[in-house]
């Protein structure tokens, strides 16, 4: 290891917390566009959902 290298530990409970978390944010985000199908015109649900899949 050099000298700025971080120290990286194993943690598997916080890996299946994190995928969890992004496939319920997957759903949840799923559901919006398809509740908004029919108020809100593609254009402007393409642009929200990039706005929020950009971290």
């Amino acid at each position: 290891m050099g000298r700025g290298a971080a120290r990286v530990t194993a943690n598997p409970l916080r890996g299946i917390l994190l995928k969890l978390a992004s496939v319920a944010a997957f759903v949840v985000l799923a559901a919006l566009i398809k509740t908004t199908a029919s108020e809100a015109p593609p254009g402007q649900q393409v642009f929200f959902r990039a706005l929020f899949a950009i971290p």
